[in-house]
């Protein structure tokens, strides 16, 4: 499981999720936090399944949680401007060019807002964390 983002604002998000997983899901999962995109090449050598934690921007309500599964069409429409050189999408396409993408992708984007304060934790992001990791868990038992 990998949380993108940075340190910086409302982009912390998927940091701030990975952390709250962290310690919570068996082995052999692992939790990452990426600050671009293309450390996920890095880390999907031996990985079956990936989930990718990410902020989103508000379509409905702040703490929304989205459940998307690679290649739905939603994850690629979803686009959002980035200051990095390659987003989620295109790194995705680049590791199925490569034969490099795990059997399962899971994007979960969550919606928050650019003036969301998210120190401290506030119950929406507790709750999502929640709702993935009994995804997560119920997975494991199929």
């Amino acid at each position: 499981m990998v949380g993108i983002g940075s340190p910086h604002g409302n982009d912390r998000l998927g940091w701030d999720l990975s952390q709250l997983l962290a310690g919570q899901l068996p082995a052999p999962w692992a939790i990452r936090q990426a600050r671009v995109p293309t450390d996920l090449l890095d880390w999907m050598q031996g990985c079956e399944r990936l989930h990718l934690l990410d902020a989103c921007p508000v379509v409905q309500e702040v703490g929304r949680v989205h459940r998307l599964e690679w290649p739905d069409a939603r994850i690629l429409q979803a686009r959002t401007v980035t200051s990095h050189d390659y987003d989620v999408p295109q790194v995705l396409q680049l590791a199925e060019r490569l034969g490099q993408l795990p059997v399962q992708v899971v994007v979960w984007a969550i919606e928050v807002d650019s003036d969301v304060d998210l120190v401290p934790i506030p119950s929406w992001m507790v709750a999502a964390a929640c709702l993935i990791r009994n995804d997560v868990l119920l997975e494991e038992t199929v």
